[in-house]
């Protein structure tokens, strides 16, 4: 809980980095987030992005609610890209991403790894 405490503190309400939350009943249901891309100077005016929907509420159009508030939050920042990684396979997540105008620019095999196991991540990347 502390470490989602922590996470929380990167984002603001203005700014390129920012952090949406979709709620139903009080629940939290899905986010969207853009974060820094990488570390250095050099990327600020690149974002890494993320839309997450819990499993019970995939396939409601709450992630790409959620990408279309986010990138129109962002729209006015000085932000010249916005990266996603997709972990593979992910047909609904790479339809959405491309509906909002991402390419895939890379793949790479077994880069991530969650319950238990390494995953293939394609990344796409969209001009802002």
């Amino acid at each position: 809980m502390d470490r989602r405490r922590e996470w929380f503190t990167h984002y603001s309400t203005t700014g390129r980095h920012r952090l949406l939350v979709a709620e139903d009943a009080g629940a939290v249901v899905g986010y969207a987030i853009s974060s820094p891309f990488m570390e250095r100077r050099a990327y600020e005016t690149s974002v890494s992005t993320s839309v997450y929907c819990s499993p019970d509420h995939t396939g409601q159009g709450i992630g790409s609610a959620l990408y279309r508030v986010l990138f129109d939050a962002i729209s006015d920042e000085d932000i010249h890209r916005a990266y996603a990684g997709v972990t593979q396979p992910n047909p609904a997540s790479v339809a959405l991403h491309e509906s909002f105008g991402f390419r895939q620019v890379a793949f790479f095999s077994e880069q991530g790894r969650k319950f238990d196991r390494y995953w293939d991540v394609a990344w796409f990347e969209k001009e802002l």
